[in-house]
């Protein structure tokens, strides 16, 4: 298991890659191409278009982007989004790692102080009763009924 410095160094590594992340967004690009028959059966190809998509509540909304250029921008916001989302989860991670750690030192000393206590009392108890113990284990003899 990690030491606690071991992972407060992690947690700030991972707050500073978050920090230096760039702009972000949600969804994804694609490149389209439409097609349309004609009347004759010929086949016209238009495009390619650039695509992005994301969600907005409960629906998918889409909207064309300008250029080649724009939609590498995008592309590498999305991606910027992605990794946040990775160090986030690392992030929360870690943090329940530290958390967990404070806690089985928490309680390691509480059984500790618990475990002394129980030791010093019975110490006493064993002290102060041994003739009420020795009568409490020694078996009762019953006499049966004399034929």
């Amino acid at each position: 298991m990690a030491t606690r410095e071991e992972l407060a160094a992690k947690r700030e590594k991972l707050l500073d890659e978050i920090a230096s992340l760039g702009g972000m967004r949600r969804g994804s690009v694609i490149r389209q191409v439409v097609e349309d028959k004609l009347e004759d059966g010929s086949v016209i190809r238009r495009g390619p278009y650039w695509l992005y998509t994301y969600k907005e509540g409960d629906r998918t909304k889409s909207r064309r982007l300008p250029d080649e250029d724009t939609a590498r921008r995008y592309l590498e916001e999305i991606k910027g989004f992605r990794r946040f989302e990775e160090l986030s989860k690392d992030l929360i991670g870690v943090s329940q790692q530290m958390c967990d750690l404070e806690e089985s030192v928490g309680t390691r000393k509480r059984h500790e102080r618990k475990q002394k206590r129980t030791v010093e009392s019975s110490r006493k108890s064993r002290r102060s009763s041994k003739i009420s113990s020795r009568w409490l284990c020694e078996p009762v003899r019953r006499q049966g009924p004399s034929t």
